[in-house]
């Protein structure tokens, strides 16, 4: 991948596209984001930015909470510099649904970016931010069964008899366990990273 940087500084951009759908070809799915994330940050550093956002937006739809892609895409963004995407990029990390250790990784990024950019009104709604996420958390002791048992009698109040038990059939087989690519987790078939690739190559 390196080797490709001195590629995209000339424009040679069409041969690199063709080359990242020839590596998520023939890599397993477990291998496409670290490769697909590489690609975008050679595109922030030596190609178009407007892409490598493209590319991180691709492999967060469908991975929004991978903090170690969240935290590249941030050294991106605040290497440019620029303060509208920067803020953007990180209203969308910390409007998500997470754990709080995720929450409070977020937000301290976020408060650490508005104090040395010297900005005490976005420091203070920060916190201001921080201190809401907090107050809309809520914690349930022990286990969580009794809620889902709860919810479940909610939903269907009545019941219905177990099924006799038949002696000497024997149960059917379980299903195979479904391919990523049946749950959706397979980059190459992603949207946002097709289309990247198919509009790079008729651009170039």
């Amino acid at each position: 991948m390196r080797k490709r940087a001195v590629e995209l500084r000339t424009n040679a951009h069409t041969e690199d596209v063709e080359m990242l759908q020839r590596a998520v070809d023939s890599l397993s799915t477990s291998d496409h984001v670290d490769v697909i994330s590489k690609f975008g940050q050679l595109e922030f550093r030596h190609g178009s930015a407007e892409r490598g956002r493209t590319v991180f937006d691709g492999v967060l739809s469908s991975y929004p909470k991978r903090i170690d892609v969240w935290s590249v895409y941030f050294d991106m963004e605040l290497r440019r510099g620029e303060p509208g995407p920067i803020r953007s990029l990180f209203e969308r990390a910390v409007s998500l649904k997470l754990s709080s250790k995720k929450a409070k990784y977020f937000f301290k990024r976020y408060l650490q970016y508005a104090s040395d950019a010297g900005d005490a009104a976005l420091v203070e709604k920060v916190k201001a931010m921080a201190r809401a996420w907090v107050e809309r958390a809520t914690e349930h002791e022990g286990s969580w069964w009794p809620y889902w048992a709860k919810w479940l009698e909610e939903q269907a109040p009545e019941r219905v008899p177990a099924r006799p038990r038949v002696r000497g059939r024997r149960a059917p087989p379980k299903p195979a366990r479904p391919q990523a690519w049946e749950r959706g987790n397979d980059l190459s078939s992603n949207p946002a990273i097709t289309q990247l690739i198919t509009s790079s190559i008729h651009e170039s």
